[in-house]
């Protein structure tokens, strides 16, 4: 029979399984506002101090949709904006709570 798992431990064996993740997620979902600068794979490799160092080096939609994808098991919702031609900034905060309806007529 089928098992039923929540998204969060489908992520988890994912990691597990799968490859790991190319970026440190956990350091950044903790609500603070980053800047993303987009760079070639070569310019990723720098160290972050150099002043051509560059965060990722996929299209900037496709690093918003994966942050999107990272805030869904971790019951985050996440904000981003594209803040110049090659860099977005992304901040990740809890989702409200749902208020629960009062069905009175």
């Amino acid at each position: 029979m089928p098992e039923l798992m929540s998204d969060k431990q489908v992520a988890e064996l994912a990691v597990r399984r799968g490859r790991p993740t190319k970026y440190p997620w956990d350091d950044w979902t903790d609500g603070q506002w980053r800047t993303f600068k987009r760079g070639t794979p070569e310019q990723c490799e720098l160290p972050p101090e150099d002043p051509d160092h560059a965060d990722f080096a996929v299209d900037i939609e496709t690093f918003r949709v994966n942050a999107s994808e990272i805030a869904k098991p971790r019951n985050l919702k996440v904000e981003t904006r594209k803040v110049g031609d090659d860099q977005v900034a992304i901040r990740f905060l809890p989702k409200p709570k749902e208020q629960p309806t009062d069905n009175v007529a």
